[in-house]
């Protein structure tokens, strides 16, 4: 199993394993991280990483964090729309044509 180095601000170089280490992929234009609880002192340290450091991380096993994702619902054309209204409103208006309307439903089902 490879053992990855990285450094601590307060302790230094620690040896961490790959299940211990966790990669960010780098946002457009910016770059990735790799972060880590330290073997020593416990604390979260979180350091930038190249597309080369990544590759490499990843390579010896480290998982990738996958970016929290936002949830599109596909945009569906409104069923009822505004012209739907004004037809509606007209028909309603017209006390013949809705009654033949009510009519011509009738015999279709």
């Amino acid at each position: 199993m490879a053992t990855i180095r990285a450094r601590c601000d307060q302790c230094g170089d620690v040896e961490l394993r790959p299940h211990q280490v966790r990669v960010r992929l780098p946002d457009a234009g910016a770059l990735g991280a790799y972060r880590f609880p330290c073997a020593r002192c416990g604390e979260m340290v979180e350091r930038p990483a190249d597309e080369g450091t990544i590759a490499l991380l990843r390579a010896a096993g480290v998982a990738v964090e996958l970016p929290p994702t936002i949830v599109h619902e596909p945009r569906l054309d409104p069923v009822f729309t505004h012209d739907d209204l004004v037809a509606f409103h007209e028909l309603v208006a017209d006390d013949a044509r809705l009654a033949a309307e009510v009519d011509h439903l009738r015999h279709r089902n």
